[in-house]
């Protein structure tokens, strides 16, 4: 709900950074193996999911394209 909240926000369609985590990273040592770079085309409405562990959940659907990926990562403190 909170991703789909912040998505809502944006004009499409709209260009983002996915960065994938080495195997043994940990939050005080964050080690990026690549960036995946996706262009969001469309973003449905949430639907109602299944219940898990006795609460509620949502499903969120968007239609992406990959743009790019590479090694270069560039992290705000």
């Amino acid at each position: 709900m909170q991703l789909y909240n912040q998505l809502t926000h944006f004009t499409l369609p709209y260009r983002m950074d996915i960065l994938m985590f080495d195997c043994g990273t940990t939050a005080n040592d964050l080690i990026v193996s690549n960036v995946l770079s996706i262009q969001m085309q469309n973003l449905d409405a949430l639907v109602a999911g299944p219940i898990v562990d006795g609460q509620s959940t949502n499903i969120l659907t968007f239609t992406a394209n990959i743009v790019s990926s590479s090694k270069k990562v560039i992290l705000k403190y």
